[in-house]
């Protein structure tokens, strides 16, 4: 069905362009600020939930599902505004990027969710990334532990950052889970950046406790300039 509409509506102009690629998951419902977007979906490299199974009661990396052929696509993905590593949009100019997720969580018991954003250095990302492993990640981050006690809740994560001509990511960030906000805070800022290929953002989910009904689902990850 998909693929019908692409057919149908090809060659209709930039705007229909852009739904159609909406439509494969290949960006999210974004906004005309938006550089890049990651969404939930039932396609190859869109984000899929945080399944118990998955994710247990260990801080867990949101990924993107593979495609039809094993091995093909899916992982730990980071989102980054780079075209290439060539690219000189944000280093040094400026510019703010605001870095955005929303989404919802199921619990089957009494728990907290917290929410972590981090930045991955160029060196590393341009590797396999693991779920549950950090190393050599840059903590920007961290929201309040939040009760979610056998519910189903909302939750959104906003980070604006600067990018500083001597390499330091910093900024501020905001966030709330099940209707408690976090007041406006300065995040841990990354330092000894080298250039734009150094904007790689994970987000990292943490539930408290392990039940076979608990379910985080990210519906949105994006990057916009403000």
């Amino acid at each position: 069905m998909t693929l019908l509409c692409a057919a149908v509506f090809l060659g209709s102009g930039h705007g229909i362009l852009f739904w159609i690629v909406t439509a494969l998951g290949l960006i999210g419902m974004a906004n005309t600020n938006t550089i890049k977007s990651q969404i939930v979906g039932v396609v190859q490299n869109n984000l899929q939930p945080l399944t118990n199974a998955v994710a247990g009661n260990t801080a867990t990396a949101f990924s993107l599902l593979p495609g039809p052929v094993s091995g093909a696509g899916g992982g730990v993905i980071p989102l980054t505004p780079t075209v290439n590593s060539q690219s000189a949009t944000w280093f040094g100019t400026s510019k703010k990027l605001k870095v955005r997720a929303t989404g919802t969580v199921v619990t089957g018991a009494a728990m907290t969710l917290t929410l972590k954003l981090y930045l991955v250095p160029a060196v590393i990302a341009a590797g396999a990334l693991a779920n549950q492993t950090f190393t050599n990640w840059n903590l920007l981050a961290t929201s309040t532990a939040r009760a979610c006690n056998t519910t189903t809740a909302d939750w959104w994560f906003e980070a604006e950052l600067q990018l500083s001509a001597i390499g330091t990511l910093s900024g501020i960030f905001k966030d709330c889970i099940n209707d408690l906000f976090d007041a406006e805070a300065v995040v841990t800022a990354a330092t000894l950046l080298t250039s734009d290929a150094d904007l790689n953002f994970v987000l990292v989910s943490t539930l408290s406790v392990s039940n076979a009904a608990n379910v985080n689902t990210a519906k949105e990850f994006s990057l916009e300039q403000v």
